[in-house]
């Protein structure tokens, strides 16, 4: 067990516990997050619906110093983690699904992402956002992977 204030509770389950620093630190970028504004100056977002697809296509992506995090996390702690429950017989067979899904859920349970909602956000950063939330979510469907499915690959016992 972790310990994470925001959970408001001190038995947080260990594979939850990091979800929310890791998609803050890594997957959140700060202007789509925290200033909406900005992150329309800056980013570019494009929204199209065809039948029950929505697509959206932008131009924000994770910095080498969001990498490098990626990179940290994976081998000091969710690496270790993984292959500890695993070790303990403690690690669920769909550990990769929970994890997705709660990070899926992280920004989308705790902030309002709608265009004009009570989180201010605007379409370029809720699209952005959304989109950020929904690849952190799911797995790819073209098979190719994704920078979180690669890292997924690598932890898995």
């Amino acid at each position: 067990m972790f310990f994470d204030p925001a959970f408001a509770g001190r038995h947080v389950p260990a594979l939850l516990a990091e979800v929310k620093p890791t998609f803050h630190n890594i997957f959140a970028h700060p202007l789509w997050l925290y200033a909406p504004d900005r992150a329309a100056e800056r980013f570019g977002a494009r929204v199209t619906v065809a039948g029950e697809t929505i697509e959206v296509v932008h131009d924000c992506a994770l910095s080498p110093l969001r990498l490098a995090f990626l990179r940290s996390k994976v081998e000091a702690l969710w690496g270790p983690l993984v292959q500890a429950l695993a070790h303990h017989g403690w690690l669920p067979p769909n550990w990769r699904r929970i994890v997705r899904l709660a990070l899926f859920c992280c920004p989308t349970l705790v902030m309002d992402l709608r265009a004009g909602g009570r989180g201010g956000h605007n379409p370029t950063s809720s699209a952005i956002g959304l989109a950020a939330a929904v690849a952190a979510g799911g797995e790819p469907d073209d098979g190719a992977g994704d920078v979180l499915s690669r890292a997924l690959d690598e932890i898995a016992p």
